[in-house]
């Protein structure tokens, strides 16, 4: 359902429509600059005008700068975000955190937090995540990439993003998590981002931190040889959509918190499969003891992420939100 307008927020960033000089109806970046991550919103407005409004009928263009006029948007990439460890300016934390009548790029699994309308997050989503498609093409036709070829190891690698506070950080818990499981379980830490390396240090301990921290860049390929690969959310609370096209089984975090707008698309052991701390080594173990099952399941997320994670989807959703919130507004 489209936002409903609302009494304009001096802490919330706006998504305003207006006529420009020319008489073309244009999206404009608004009450931005004070925002932490401001500058997304600079971009988001560049690319509805470049890419989604030149979509929509006249009349449709015509209702946003006549009837919608503005619409607040949270331009934080990650709900758990909004999580006050802090980090974030008192006013974003206050207005940002109701998360009601706006558009934004995540929000809670479990429904609370309001009314928000998610929208794709043009600036993550410019190339979806994706390695180049010579890699990705050859990995999927390479005859080795077949699920019984792989290794049985569930691969994990990324970036310390996500919670800011360690002790609350998801990626460097399963990281720390995998120590006791062998080498069926290879979860490093390829890069320290918006936290402090002492500051791991002192929520894992010295040696477990240095058994985790592999700082340099783990290839696509290398992951790929693997059976199973790991996803534990970071910054924008997303899948990476390489791991769909691998022919190896994604595993998700059972207790991430967060979605985006294609969340409802995926599906527990359809094309992928949920997993905890607690039933990560038996399920890994199951479905390497079942390649049928796992095939079935890395054959589906492929299938479906080819369709679903392209340049188009990002660009039809983004119309079809903006088409609604035009139809909901001129009725007022």
């Amino acid at each position: 359902m489209a936002p409903r307008p609302v009494a304009r927020s001096p802490h919330v960033p706006r998504l305003e429509f207006a006529e420009a000089w020319n008489g073309a109806v244009e999206a404009r970046a608004c009450n931005h600059e004070w925002h932490d991550n401001g500058p997304r919103l600079d971009y988001v407005a560049r690319y509805v005008n470049a890419l989604v409004l030149p979509r929509l009928d006249e009349t449709v263009r015509r209702s946003l700068s006549r009837d919608v006029r503005e619409v607040h948007m949270e331009v934080h990439d990650s709900y758990t975000y909004l999580v006050d460890e802090g980090y974030h300016d008192s006013s974003t934390m206050e207005c940002s955190g109701a998360y009601t009548d706006m558009l934004a790029f995540a929000g809670p699994k479990d429904g609370g937090g309001g009314g928000a309308t998610l929208v794709p997050d043009a600036y993550f989503m410019a190339n979806w995540g994706l390695p180049a498609p010579s890699t990705i093409a050859q990995a999927v036709r390479d005859p080795s990439a077949s699920f019984e070829a792989k290794a049985d190891v569930v691969s994990f690698c990324g970036t310390t993003t996500g919670a800011r506070r360690p002790s609350r950080n998801r990626r460097l818990a399963w990281c720390v998590h995998a120590l006791d499981h062998g080498g069926c379980l290879d979860f490093k830490i390829t890069r320290v981002a918006q936290m402090r390396e002492e500051d791991i240090e002192a929520a894992v301990g010295r040696d477990a931190w240095a058994r985790i921290f592999a700082p340099r860049r783990i290839s696509e390929e290398a992951q790929m040889a693997n059976k199973f690969l790991m996803n534990v959310e970071g910054n924008t609370c997303r899948f990476d959509v390489w791991p769909y096209l691998s022919k190896s089984v994604v595993l998700v975090d059972r207790e991430a918190r967060d979605r985006l707008f294609y969340h409802d698309s995926l599906h527990d052991r359809q094309h992928h499969v949920l997993v905890d701390m607690d039933d990560i080594a038996k399920v890994a173990k199951y479905y390497a003891c079942n390649p049928r099952e796992a095939r079935q399941v890395a054959e589906c997320a492929r299938r479906t992420a080819s369709s679903l994670f392209t340049p188009e989807t990002c660009a039809r959703r983004w119309a079809e939100v903006l088409e609604g919130l035009a139809a909901d507004r001129a009725c007022y």
